[in-house]
C-alpha cells in the first residue's frame, strides 16, 4: 500500500476518532439517543474525500465503537442493539454508494471540463495557425457573409486593393468588382451551392484608388453559407499573354510576307531550271540544273510547311470537305510512293480486307498525310523491309494504319513524335525540318479525327489515324460544301 492509500485510510480513522470524541462530548446533551449520529458524518466525509475503500473502513471501524459506547454500555436490549447496528450499516452503505456516484459524476464533469478546455485550446491554436498561414499567404484571402459583406480578409487582400482591414470589413463584394462581373455573381453562387464545388475563374477587381486589376479567383461556399475565396494578381501574366499574342501575330505576318516574297522567286528558279534543262548540251550541266530544281522545290515545301504550322496553331487551317472513296485514296497514295519504295528495295502492301466506307474530307490533304507517313516509313526501313497500308471501318470512323518493319521509335521519344521542329536522333542523310508529323496531326484533327503511334524499338512502328465516315445520302446535301477547320 503506497503512501497515498495509507493517508486515505488514516483520514477515515481520524474521522471516526473525531466522531467518537464529539459523541462523548455531547453525552450530557444527547444522552444515549442517536448513537450513530456523528459516525454517519465520519463515513460520509471519508467516502467523499477518500473514496469507497476508506469509507467502508470508516463504517466498519465506527460500528463496534458506536455500538459498544452508546448502545450496549447504556444497557440497550440486545435485539434493539442489533437492529440499530444493522440500520447503521445499511444506511452507511447507502451513503457510501451515493458518495461514490457523486465522486464519479464529479470526476466525469472534471474530465469533460478538461476535455472541453483542451478542445477550446486546440481550436484556438488551430485558428491561430490558420490565421498565421493566411497572413503569410501571397494570395489575397477574403470571406463574405450571406449578404456579401466582407467578414475576414488577410494582409495580401489589403495590399492588393489598397484598403486597410477596417475599411475592407465595412464593404461588400459588389464594391470591389465591376458591374459586368456583378452580373456573373448569381450564376457563380448557384454553381457553388452544389456541395464540393469550387469556382476558378478570372475577375476584374477595383482598387481603392479606382484602378482595376485582373485576378484569378478560386472560391467556394462553406456549409454555413459564407463565401471564401483566394485571389491572385495576374497582371504580369496578362501582359505576357498579350506580348505572346502580339509576337505570334507578328510571326504570322512575317511568315506571310516571307512566304509571298520567297515563293515568287523560287517559282522563277524552278521554271528557269526546267527550261535550262531542256536546252542543256551536257550531262553535267543537266545534273546541276536538276539539283537546283530539286533544292528550289524543297525550299518551297519548307515554306508551305511553315505556313501550314502557323495556320494550324492559329486554328485557321481550312479544308474543303467532299466524299472520298477510301479504297481509291489508299491505292493512289501507295502508287505515288511505289517508285521511291522500289528504289529503296522495299515492298508496300495494301490491306483492304475489311470493307472501308467512304469518308468525308479533303482528298488532297489526306494524300499529304499518306505521303508523310509512307515517306517516313520508307526513310526508316532498311532494304528488304515491308510497309503495310490499311483501312477498315469502325463505328463512326474509318481507321487507317501505316506499318513498317523499320528501326522503330525509342520509348522516350514517343511522347514527342508529333511535336513541331522535333526529331528523334536523325540518321545520316535523313535530316528534315521536323514539321511533317506536326502538320499531319493538324490535318487529321481538322477532319475531326485523331492520330497515334505504336512502336517497338528495332521492330518497327505503326501509325494509326481516324477520319469520320461520309454522311448518308440523305445528309449529303447538308454537308456538301462545308469546310473543315483545325
Amino acid at each position: 500500500m503506497n503512501r497515498i492509500n495509507v493517508a486515505r485510510y488514516l483520514l477515515g480513522a481520524s474521522a471516526v476518532a473525531a466522531a467518537l470524541g464529539l459523541r462523548l462530548v455531547f453525552i450530557p446533551l444527547m444522552g444515549t439517543g442517536a448513537p450513530f449520529a456523528f459516525f454517519f458524518g465520519a463515513v460520509t466525509v471519508t467516502s467523499l474525500a477518500a473514496g469507497v475503500g476508506p469509507g467502508i473502513f470508516a463504517l466498519l471501524l465506527s460500528l463496534p465503537l458506536a455500538a459498544y459506547w452508546f448502545v450496549v454500555s447504556p444497557g440497550t436490549p440486545l435485539s434493539q442493539a442489533v437492529f440499530q447496528s444493522l440500520v447503521f450499516v445499511v444506511a452507511g452503505l447507502v451513503v457510501i454508494y451515493l458518495t461514490f456516484l457523486m465522486r464519479q459524476s464529479r470526476e466525469a464533469a472534471q474530465d469533460a471540463n478538461h476535455q472541453l478546455r483542451q478542445a477550446n485550446e486546440d481550436v484556438k491554436r488551430a485558428e491561430a495557425r490558420t490565421r498565421e498561414l493566411l497572413e503569410l499567404a501571397p494570395d489575397a484571402f477574403v470571406q463574405c457573409d450571406l449578404s456579401f459583406h466582407f467578414t475576414d480578409v488577410n494582409q495580401a487582400a489589403c495590399d492588393l486593393l489598397g484598403y486597410t482591414r477596417d475599411e475592407f470589413l465595412k464593404k461588400s463584394i459588389f464594391e470591389v468588382i465591376t458591374e459586368e462581373d456583378a452580373n456573373r455573381l448569381k450564376a457563380v453562387r448557384d454553381k457553388l451551392l452544389v456541395p464540393g464545388q469550387v469556382e476558378r475563374s478570372e475577375w476584374i477587381l477595383r482598387r481603392k484608388d479606382g484602378s482595376v486589376v485582373p485576378a484569378e479567383v478560386s472560391a467556394n461556399i462553406l456549409p454555413d453559407g459564407r463565401w471564401q475565396a483566394f485571389s491572385r494578381d495576374i497582371t504580369e501574366r496578362k501582359k505576357t499573354e498579350e506580348a505572346l499574342r502580339r509576337a505570334v501575330t507578328a510571326r504570322d505576318h512575317v511568315l506571310g510576307i516571307v512566304a509571298h516574297d520567297l515563293r515568287n522567286p523560287l517559282a522563277s528558279i524552278v521554271h528557269s531550271a526546267a527550261l535550262a534543262q531542256r536546252e542543256a548540251d551536257s550531262e553535267r550541266l543537266h545534273h546541276r540544273l536538276d539539283l537546283i530544281s530539286r533544292a528550289a522545290m524543297r525550299m518551297n515545301q519548307l515554306i508551305q510547311g511553315l505556313l501550314d504550322v502557323s495556320l494550324i496553331e492559329a486554328g485557321q487551317l481550312q479544308l474543303k470537305g467532299e466524299r472520298v472513296r477510301t479504297a481509291d485514296l489508299v491505292r493512289q497514295a501507295v502508287e505515288l510512293q511505289m517508285p521511291l519504295a522500289s528504289s529503296s528495295g522495299l515492298t508496300i502492301r495494301v490491306d483492304l480486307t475489311h470493307t472501308a466506307d467512304d469518308l468525308w474530307g479533303s482528298h488532297e490533304r489526306l494524300e499529304d498525310v499518306f505521303e508523310n507517313l509512307i515517306g517516313n516509313a520508307i526513310k526508316f526501313t532498311e532494304a528488304g523491309g515491308l510497309i503495310t497500308v490499311g483501312a477498315a471501318s469502325r463505328d463512326q470512323d474509318v481507321l487507317f494504319s501505316v506499318a513498317d518493319t523499320g528501326c522503330g521509335i525509342p520509348p522516350e521519344s514517343l511522347p514527342h513524335v508529333f511535336d513541331r521542329f522535333w526529331q528523334a536522333v536523325p540518321r545520316a542523310g535523313r535530316l528534315g525540318a521536323g514539321l511533317g508529323l506536326a502538320i499531319t496531326k493538324g490535318i487529321i484533327e481538322a477532319h475531326g479525327g485523331r492520330i497515334w503511334v505504336e512502336s517497338t524499338a528495332g521492330r518497327g512502328s505503326t501509325f494509326f489515324f481516324t477520319i469520320p465516315k461520309a454522311p448518308s445520302d440523305a445528309d449529303y446535301l447538308e454537308h456538301a460544301g462545308h469546310e473543315l477547320h483545325a
